[in-house]
């Protein structure tokens, strides 16, 4: 049995987002002690960290190796640490999700530093940045139509079948997280990344409006089920249709009938307007502002200390980065964030669960001239009453 502590957390969340779950007393001792649970969710996000992790240590060991004082290549390793980080979600993985032309626009090429470059047409950059609601509670959970039901592992998965993520039957194995790592369990990269031409990677789904069975019945809370956990939350934080954000931001909305909630606005705009490939402009934009305006807010970041830094042993994409971690190649190139969408009968279609709960909702004028969000029939999902625009 290995244990997989994880001791670096990103900043930015890639490839697979899944919610915490609750974990039995049992089993809550043998969690990672990190600050945020989640990245202990199930075994593949725990490895992706400890994977960074190893590569900390290895360049640590370098710097050491020469005689580098150990301190100062802590803090070198540290940075550069995090510039290959943010180098490879500005330059590989906001393109391939949101788009190039919003990234292009939202920070435009230059040699000044971001801050200076930055522009932001719904976010403006500020001096003590945020996260807004529009995209912790919708817009980024995009990822959450991408997770696949179950995966493959290593090749002694590839010769078992993909095993799912979160099992209907505890007593079944699954990919959760919160445990001690069984032997034989660890991560080949290659089954995710373009690293060795002779394994083809397992592609996320396309965006659209569903999600795997898996995370339909998260384990431990209550409700089980991610997209009603997730209309609920939008909900709650008074988020407006997506269409009327659409409006507000001068783009054509799609399915200009309804008024879908923000998340499921989402899903569907990536999926009518691209095929699920990439995300839409309310979406995208949201997404890549959000991020950048981070990024561009930290002047400690790559891209304000040194506008012009790459990075370095040939890395130029996530793949080539964890290939470090295994003494491996670098990688091939970008593989598309998502492939293909082989879904079967029990995909959850979100046309269809909690029809009478979760429809359109509607864009009301109240007494004073503002505009509010109101119920207007049964199946009908609100923010809550009144909240203004």
């Amino acid at each position: 049995m290995i244990k997989m502590p994880m001791t670096l957390k990103s900043r930015c969340t890639i490839a697979i987002v899944v919610p915490a779950v609750a974990l039995a007393p049992e089993t809550a001792r043998d969690a990672a002690i990190i600050g945020d649970p989640r990245n202990d969710d199930n075994v593949i996000v725990s490895q992706l960290h400890a994977s960074l992790a190893r590569i900390h240590n290895l360049w640590m060991q370098r710097g050491v190796d020469r005689g580098e004082p150990w301190m100062e290549a802590f803090e070198r390793v540290c940075r550069e640490m995090r510039r290959h980080y943010q180098w490879i979600v500005l330059n590989d993985f906001l393109p391939r999700l949101t788009g190039p032309k919003v990234v292009g626009e939202t920070l435009p090429a230059g040699a000044d530093p971001a801050a200076e470059r930055f522009r932001g047409r719904i976010f403006p950059l500020s001096l003590t940045p945020a996260i807004p609601v529009e995209f912790s509670v919708a817009a980024l959970r995009v990822g959450h139509a991408m997770v696949r039901d179950a995966y493959v592992l290593n090749e002694r998965f590839a010769q078992m079948g993909p095993m799912e993520l979160f099992s209907p039957d505890e007593t079944a194995p699954d990919l959760r997280g919160g445990r001690y790592l069984p032997a034989g369990w660890e991560v080949d990269w290659r089954w995710f990344l373009p690293i060795d031409p002779a394994v083809r990677p397992q592609s996320s789904q396309t965006i659209g409006p569903r999600i795997a069975p898996a995370l339909s019945r998260l384990p431990g809370l209550d409700p089980s089920n991610l997209a009603l956990r997730t209309l609920r939350r939008g909900q709650a934080y008074g988020l407006p249709a997506g269409q009327a954000v659409a409006e507000t931001m001068g783009e054509t909305p799609v399915r200009p009938s309804r008024r879908d909630p923000l998340w499921l606005y989402v899903l569907y705009e990536a999926e009518e307007l691209h095929g699920g490939r990439c995300m839409g402009p309310v979406g995208g934009r949201i997404v890549a502002e959000v991020i950048i305006g981070l990024l561009a807010a930290d002047p400690q970041s790559y891209v304000n200390a040194e506008p012009g830094w790459t990075p370095s042993e040939g890395v130029r994409d996530l793949g080539s980065l964890l290939a470090l971690a295994a003494g491996g190649a670098p990688s091939l190139g970008p593989i598309p964030i998502t492939g293909h969408s082989d879904l079967g009968p029990s995909w959850h279609d979100l046309n269809i669960p909690n029809r009478n709960e979760f429809g359109p909702i509607e864009i009301a004028v109240d007494r004073d001239g503002s505009r509010k969000i109101r119920r207007y029939d049964r199946n009908t999902v609100v923010s809550s009453p009144g909240v203004r625009l």
